[in-house]
Formats: C-alpha cells, structure tokens, sequence
C-alpha cells in the first residue's frame, strides 16, 4: 500500500529508536564510535538456485531487497526480525503472506509481546498525553484481521503452486520481465493482482477513466493498476461506458478492492501500453477476474488430492514432545 495510507506514528518513530539502540548505533544512524562491529547473517525466505533468483523471489512493491538478518550469525545469533516482533514494535506481519521459514516462532513472539502489553500493544500505557490514540499507532484491531484474510489467499496461492495447478500464474513484483515478454507477444496469460489501494485521488484508489483517440474519435477508457511501483502492470477496459464495464468495476468495488479479498486472478491476453512500454491485460468480461487460478473446480481438487495423498504416504514417526 503506498505512503498514501501509511501515516508517520509516534509508535513508529519509537520503533525505529529501538532498532538503533538494539544494534547499538547512533540516533541518525551510524554505528557508535565505540560499539564493536555488528556481523549479520542474511538469510532469504523463498530460496532459489541463484543470488539474483532469490534477489527477485524477496522484494517488496517498491523494489526492495526482504531478508531476515541474523545478528551475530544465525547459528548462535538473533533474528532480529522475531527480536522486533517480540518487544511489540511490530505486528507479526502477514499482510502478504506469512513467513515460510519462522512462522510459529512469530505468532510466539507476537502472542508474548501483546500479553505483556509491549511496544503497541501496551497502547493504553503509551497514549498519555496523547490526544488522539491514532497518534500513537495505526488501528492494528482494524487491520490485522484484513492482513490475516489476505494471508490466507496468498496461502491458497503458495499451496496451488505447489499442487501444480497455479505454475502458469504470473505474479507482477516476481515475474516483472515474463509480463512484458509475454505482453510484447500477446499472449494469453493468468496473472495475480493485488487491488488494494495506491492512490487515494483515483477511483477505489486504483483505476480511472483516461480518453483517447481511436480512428479518429475521442472514446473513454479505464485503466486499472494492478501492479507495484517497481513493478507496473495493469488492467485495460476499452469502453468505460459499457454495461460490462460497469460489472467490472462492481465486482471489484464490492469483492477486492479497499478492505476486501484484493487479491484475484485474472485471464486474458496481454499486450503493451507502449508510451510507457507497461504490460497489460485487456479485459471485457467481469468472468475475466476471479478467485482460483483455474475454473474448473474439479481439476483443482484432483491436482490437490493427488498432491496430498503423495505427501500423506510419507510416513512420519510421532514422539511425544
């Protein structure tokens, strides 16, 4: 979500100091003069063959390199993601999914910092003098349940991956250079978009209605940015005045967008928009736009059954703990 709808907290900035002292560095930044040299091991969440794979697999919508930091080394350091986590100075974050690699170990951290009310979540303790609690933190009791509904999609997603039957899906802010490959030769593609909110001066912050000149007339119609910063793609309408326009954006102003599901597929046949060489997807059909990477209901459950009585014939032997 961009900065639009991320406002600066007191709790934030109070995060950011905790982070300094923790790792013993000055308050703008730079290592103190007399801390020793802090020694991190880097360690990826989705693990791939190369260094520029992994780059790629853990970004976030702005570009940005995601990785967990071990302090010290990870045999015997911190992770210092979990460390932050546990003082309350952030939410176990699964806004985009959970962590493949420290799941459990978050909720733990996440579950102890809120019963020993740490960092935000001892909001009743930190607000004195405070007019507004808004001032402080955001309203975790608002989002966390729509973070936890988006994590359970993008869990669906990870496990038809793995199933098999969402190999074909594109997912912009991973397969930046295959969207356009594929736009530049107009193929037809599934992608999966993100519709939450980037832009609060368009419609339900993420489309609007654009004219432009097609032989010889003037006609109007959407665009829908279903991409990231780094990572531009959108959705196409060519006529914002047709009735099937007029699902479309039904659709998404009621199932995706704001606070809603965000996340969908969507089928069609990509192409360029060439003063800005972003890849696109033409779509004329709200059909265009659901919630599974494959309409037939039949084939993702065999792909799932299949995939799951092979992993069920793995026998497991059960210790007591």
């Amino acid at each position: 979500m961009s900065k639009f709808y991320k406002p600066i907290t007191y709790g934030g900035k109070e995060a950011a100091e905790f982070l300094k002292d923790h790792l013993g560095f000055l308050h703008d930044g730079r290592p103190a003069p007399e801390s020793a040299r802090v020694s991190v091991d880097v360690e990826f969440d989705a693990v791939e063959d190369t260094i520029v794979g992994c780059r790629r697999h853990n970004q976030d919508n702005y570009g940005r390199v995601l990785a967990y930091l071990h302090v010290g080394g990870k045999a015997s350091g911190e992770n210092l993601s979990l460390a932050i986590v546990r003082a309350g100075f952030s939410p176990y974050h699964v806004k985009y999914g959970r962590s493949r690699l420290y799941h459990a170990d978050f909720l733990e951290a996440e579950r102890t910092a809120m019963a020993e009310d740490r960092g935000v979540w001892g909001l009743a303790h930190a607000v004195e003098g405070f007019f507004y609690p808004g001032d402080y933190t955001r309203d975790y009791s608002r989002l966390l349940p729509w973070w936890w509904m988006r994590e359970e999609i993008v869990q669906d997603f990870r496990r038809w991956e793995a199933e098999g039957v969402a190999r074909h899906v594109f997912v912009p802010r991973v397969h930046k250079d295959e969207l356009i490959a594929a736009a530049n030769d107009r193929k037809t593609i599934t992608v999966f978009v993100d519709f939450q909110p980037k832009n609060p001066y368009v419609d339900l912050g993420i489309m609007r209605d654009v004219e432009y000149i097609a032989a010889g007339q003037t006609k109007v119609g959407t665009v829908i940015y279903a991409g990231t910063k780094a990572h531009p793609f959108n959705l196409w309408i060519d006529n914002a005045r047709s009735s099937e326009a007029a699902k479309i954006k039904t659709l998404i102003e009621r199932r995706y967008s704001r606070t809603g599901r965000n996340y969908a597929y969507v089928h069609g046949k990509a192409f360029t928009y060439h003063k800005k060489g972003i890849p696109q997807i033409q779509v004329d059909f709200a059909d265009q736009i659901t919630d599974t990477p494959n309409k037939d209901p039949l084939k993702l459950h065999h792909s799932g059954e299949a995939y799951h009585l092979a992993a069920a014939s793995v026998k497991v032997k059960r210790v007591a703990a």
